[in-house]
């Protein structure tokens, strides 16, 4: 039984414990989900079409280029990141000041930056390959950066504000692509348009709104650098870091067996295979984003019930999303990626297919993973992502070289499903333990 004694506390003390734990009044969810969406909706149509230009105004090779410039520096820096922006927003005691969470993604993103450097000119790639690797790296840094504003907006439900950012970016990375292709037909000088174009959003949209949302809460903008407080957010983040990365990593291991068996051309065409796979992501990233501060307000609080009807109408969502994809891609897989693409990328249907069923069961997988996170529990995701990575390794290694595009979609299929069962497992076993709390009473 729980008993209210908010009767009894000082005002203070009720104030305090309402702005940590929002639970009443929140602000509305389904504008939250409809910012959140336009804004994930506007970024990734933009980065389809910023993929269907190279694809147009390019050769598979430069797609290709590109396309492991992204699979090289997206398991690095989701690693050296730490997943910071779930640890910022699922924080409903404001433990830590959005100062020391800046202070720890600048040093999190150099040493990221570092690491793609470093990969980008020993892995035996021709230096034109080298270079595009290392400006998509610069372009991911903003991205970093921009990521740790965003999550303050969340943190504050302030959804509009993070959608416009995505927006911004959106639009002005189209543009800088479009021109530069327009201009150069090069993927090296596209690449570095649209770092600069992610740059300028950063320093005219991000750090100003952030100024006026630190403005309320007495924060400040200028990053914090202490030893301690870097040290307990690393030791905390730690293993969502592993989760990222290994989460990217598996994403993208096709992609290097790919790469390695049958050529940049290959991994282009592969490259916009999956991307199609980013509509219905999206919508389910969006709800997921918009719903996990919600959903740890909920835990926090000992709502068990409203976080379990949240969390099951997230799932059927992002289910049926699944299913219409799937649907999509059997009925008119083939005119849909000959208007997209071209007719060599058409040539593929049966790949496309395949891919549209792993992106249906990954979008179920990734609202557990929103569940678990918002419930703080970070260390078991690490550990079924490395069962996942141990099982795409050997998948690829008897597949990709074997059947080329197919077998890497059967491997996506299989790391989709497993990370699917995992994830489902622990949850139900964390919140079967919770149930034993709350009914002892020492929740």
């Amino acid at each position: 039984m729980r008993i209210r004694v908010e009767a009894q506390l000082p005002t203070s003390i009720l104030l305090s414990q309402r702005d940590a734990i929002a639970v009443a009044k929140p602000a509305s969810l389904r504008r939250n989900v409809a910012w959140t969406l336009t804004g994930n909706l506007a970024y990734a149509g933009c980065q389809w079409l910023m993929l269907v230009m190279l694809t147009k105004l390019t050769n598979a090779t430069m797609v290709g280029q590109f396309g492991l410039g992204l699979a090289i520096t997206a398991p690095v820096f989701q690693f050296s990141n730490l997943n910071l922006r779930a640890v910022q927003v699922t924080d409903a005691r404001h433990e830590y000041r959005f100062d020391q969470y800046l202070g720890v993604r600048l040093i999190s993103t150099a040493i990221g930056f570092l690491g793609v450097a470093a990969f980008a000119f020993v892995g035996g790639h021709s230096l034109r390959t080298s270079l595009v690797v290392l400006l998509v790296g610069v372009a991911k840094s903003v991205e970093c950066l921009s990521d740790v504003f965003q999550g303050l907006f969340q943190r504050h439900e302030q959804m509009d504000r993070a959608s416009k950012s995505m927006m911004y970016k959106a639009l002005a990375s189209v543009a800088a692509i479009a021109v530069a292709l327009a201009v150069f037909h090069d993927v090296l000088i596209s690449t570095a348009a649209l770092a600069g174009a992610w740059l300028c959003v950063f320093l005219a949209y991000d750090v100003t709104r952030a100024k006026c949302v630190l403005a309320k809460w007495a924060g400040r903008i200028r990053p914090s650098f202490s030893l301690h407080v870097f040290r307990r957010l690393v030791v905390l983040a730690l293993p969502l870091g592993f989760v990222m990365m290994l989460l990217s990593l598996n994403a993208n291991l096709p992609r290097y067996f790919l790469e390695m068996h049958s050529g940049e051309r290959q991994l282009g065409i592969f490259s916009a295979l999956v991307y199609c796979m980013v509509a219905g992501n999206t919508v389910v990233t969006a709800m997921g984003q918009s719903a996990s501060p919600r959903l740890a307000n909920y835990y926090a609080a000992g709502e068990m019930r409203l976080f379990r009807r949240l969390l099951l109408r997230l799932l059927l969502l992002a289910g049926g999303i699944g299913a219409a994809g799937v649907i999509a891609a059997v009925t008119a897989g083939r005119p849909l990626l000959t208007f997209l693409y071209r007719p060599e990328y058409a040539a593929h249907t049966d790949t496309f297919i395949l891919l549209m069923v792993a992106g249906a069961v990954a979008n179920i997988s990734a609202i557990l993973g929103v569940a678990m996170t918002a419930m703080r529990s970070f260390k078991p995701q690490a550990w079924i992502h490395a069962a996942c990575t141990l099982l795409g390794v050997a998948a690829c290694t008897i597949l990709v070289p074997r059947m080329g595009l197919l077998g890497a979609a059967f491997v996506v299929v299989i790391l989709s499903t497993a990370a699917m069962i995992g994830f489902a497992w622990r949850l139900l076993a964390t919140l079967h333990a919770t149930d034993r709390l709350e009914a002892s009473g020492l929740r």
